[in-house]
């Protein structure tokens, strides 16, 4: 072979390369309904860079009013807490449409944690104070 045949494929190579170099790891978990919310689906899909970032996206299915689980709730908040830790972050609220469903995107360095999701008064609750209506437990990919 010439080398003007095989430029082309070095350099086609080498672009693959640094594509998978730069790859994401995904991770997807179903989450678990609570007994009070039987009928409602999550699911939460997380990817990391090989820097360790990684954006988690939670969508979730079949999930009514809040108040209807709590009367004074206004919104949907969802807490992480870290594999080994005792305290929950709020790391931010959503709505659900018209057709019960709702989404919700986040950054994070943790590779293992668990999530609820739960009905709270207020979008900046600094505690769960309702009761969790969806739960999962992650584990990224390495």
């Amino acid at each position: 072979m010439s080398i003007s045949k095989i430029t082309p494929i070095v350099s086609a190579l080498f672009v693959v390369s640094l594509l998978l170099a730069g790859a994401a790891c995904a991770t997807s978990t179903a989450m678990t309904p609570a007994a009070n919310a039987p009928f409602t689906e999550g699911e939460v899909q997380a990817s990391y860079e090989k820097t360790g970032n990684g954006a988690v996206r939670v969508r979730v299915k079949n999930l009514g009013d809040p108040k209807r689980l709590n009367a004074k709730a206004t919104t949907y908040v969802i807490w992480l807490t870290p594999d080994g830790s005792p305290n929950a972050q709020n790391v931010g609220a959503f709505q659900v449409d018209g057709d019960q469903e709702g989404s919700f995107e986040f950054k994070t360095s943790f590779k293992k944690f668990t999530l609820n999701v739960s009905a709270e008064p207020a979008a900046n609750a600094l505690t769960m104070t309702g009761v969790s209506v969806l739960r999962a437990d992650v584990v990224a990919e390495d």
